[in-house]
């Protein structure tokens, strides 16, 4: 028999309400973040998931002091090279080697080879190497100048990043900066501006120049406006464009232009040693491989100037 009108509405509408609570469910069950099959993981927004925010990097607590081991005579004299702090802001600690109990970090503190340093609650840190190199660590860093030194090719630099965020400022071609995480590596020489994010997965994104990201699936290179996240060390190199700008790289950017546009920091400078006629005349050493850029002044308070 043919149904009628009255039994077909509300057959019509019962299928309708099957498929959107179907279709709710299945939204329900799907999860924020864009998770892929291929082991990357692009975010509920699309954004970065390693930041500065409270809970996006895995909490790592540096080793307690262990006894110093005997130095090694084989290895090369590394004391030609060395990093300083120019900018401390908020927790921010350090300790020449592992053997060292944690101290806090001060402008113009200078670290060798094997010097570590750990920043927290909401902290940030800028270090300034000899060649003219910036690293910047944000919340939850954790970093050990595994190798500092300089042969017949140019300065190389090997950091390793246990946890956090920073972002790396290379200056010169000839100088090679590579950053160990726990299973992804990141090399590049300048100029380059790379940033590095190690918690739940590592991040490498590249503001500047190009960088070599390493794992055991291979090998990539990112350029300019490229990143990447990887979940774990099978994950493969799915790239894409960088995020729009968070904190950290606001920060950055704020950074660059104080540096560029503002008076040039005084590295390394000590006193004359005789009194000259102007009032507080400071200067900066020029290194004899030519990265040392001399300034002076006539006041403490007035702005830098080539000499």
């Amino acid at each position: 028999m043919k149904p009628t009108g009255r039994y077909s509405l509300p057959i019509t509408l019962a299928v309708l309400g099957g498929l959107m609570v179907t279709g709710a469910s299945v939204y329900a069950q799907a999860p924020n973040a864009q998770t892929k099959t291929d082991g990357t993981d692009t975010g509920a927004t699309g954004g970065y998931r390693v930041g500065e925010r409270a809970g996006t990097t895995t909490q790592a607590v540096p080793p307690a002091p262990v006894p110093a081991a005997k130095p090694d005579t084989a290895k090369p004299n590394t004391d030609t090279r060395f990093a300083r702090f120019e900018y401390v802001s908020g927790k921010v600690t350090w300790r020449p080697d592992e053997s060292a109990a944690w101290q806090r970090a001060n402008n113009f503190q200078s670290l060798r080879q094997n010097g570590q340093i750990w920043v927290t609650e909401g902290g940030r840190a800028e270090l300034r190497f000899e060649d003219g190199s910036l690293l910047r660590l944000g919340n939850d860093a954790i970093v050990t100048l595994e190798t500092v030194y300089r042969d017949e090719q140019g300065p190389f630099t090997r950091i390793k990043l246990v946890a956090g965020l920073a972002t790396l400022i290379v200056e010169h071609e000839t100088s090679v900066y590579q950053v160990d995480t726990p299973f992804v590596t990141v090399k590049s020489n300048g100029p380059s501006q790379v940033r590095i994010g190690t918690g739940d997965r590592i991040e490498v994104g590249v503001r500047r120049g190009h960088a070599t990201v390493e794992n055991t699936q291979g090998k990539e290179t990112l350029y300019s406006g490229d990143f990447v996240s990887l979940k774990d060390a099978r994950a493969p190199f799915t790239l894409r464009s960088l995020p729009a700008p968070d904190s950290w790289d606001r920060w950055n950017d704020a950074r660059d232009r104080q540096l560029a546009g503002g008076a040039p920091v005084p590295v390394y400078r000590v006193p004359p040693p005789v009194v000259y006629p102007r009032p507080s005349v400071w200067f900066d050493f020029e290194f004899p491989f030519g990265y040392g850029r001399p300034y002076y002044h006539g006041d403490r308070d007035a702005r830098w100037g080539r000499r």
